[in-house]
C-alpha cells in the first residue's frame, strides 16, 4: 500500500484486535484515612485487589493495626474543568436519568422556564457561545471568557 500507510494500518489493526480481545476486570482500590498529630492523612494502597473480599480483609487489617509506615509521599494537582454548557439533548438525558422524565416532558418544562425568562433558549444544539455575543453581555461575564477553558468559539 505504501511505505507510510502500511505501518500505520498495521498499528491500527493491531490496536483494534487488542481492544476486541480485551477482557475487563474489576479492581478494588483501598483508601485509608488516619490522624497523626492532629493532621489528617489520606492514603491509597498501591496494590490492586481483584476481588472484593481480599480488599475488605486488607482494609479491616489496616483498621486494626496500631501503627502504619509511610513508604512514599506524592502530591498531585488535578485541574478540574468546568462542565460544558447544556444543550437540549444532554438536558433531556440527565432529566431522564435523574428524574425519570421523558424527552417531551423535559422539553415542555424547559420551554415553560424559557417563556418565564428563567433560562436561555432551550432548543439550541450549540455548546459554545459565539464571540460576537461578548458585545451584548454584561461586563462581569467578559472576564470569565479570558481563561484557558473558555466556552467561546
Amino acid at each position: 500500500m505504501g511505505r507510510v500507510q502500511t505501518p500505520v494500518l498495521a498499528a491500527v489493526s493491531n490496536r483494534y484486535r487488542e481492544r476486541e480481545n480485551h477482557i475487563g476486570t474489576d479492581s478494588w482500590p483501598v483508601y485509608i484515612s488516619m490522624y497523626k498529630e492532629n493532621t489528617l492523612l489520606k492514603m491509597r494502597c498501591t496494590d490492586e485487589f481483584h476481588d472484593r473480599e481480599t480488599a475488605v480483609q486488607f482494609y479491616n487489617d489496616c483498621k486494626l493495626a496500631e501503627q502504619a509506615r509511610i513508604t512514599e509521599v506524592r502530591r498531585q494537582t488535578k485541574e478540574i474543568l468546568p462542565p460544558e454548557l447544556y444543550n437540549l439533548t444532554e438536558l433531556q438525558k440527565d432529566a431522564n436519568r435523574h428524574c425519570g422524565l421523558t424527552a417531551g416532558q423535559t422539553h415542555d418544562i424547559a420551554q415553560s422556564l424559557y417563556e418565564k425568562k428563567l433560562i436561555s433558549y432551550p432548543r439550541t444544539a450549540g455548546r459554545h457561545i459565539p464571540r460576537t455575543y461578548t458585545t451584548r453581555c454584561p461586563p462581569s461575564w467578559k472576564k470569565c471568557w479570558h481563561g484557558r477553558n473558555s466556552v467561546l468559539t
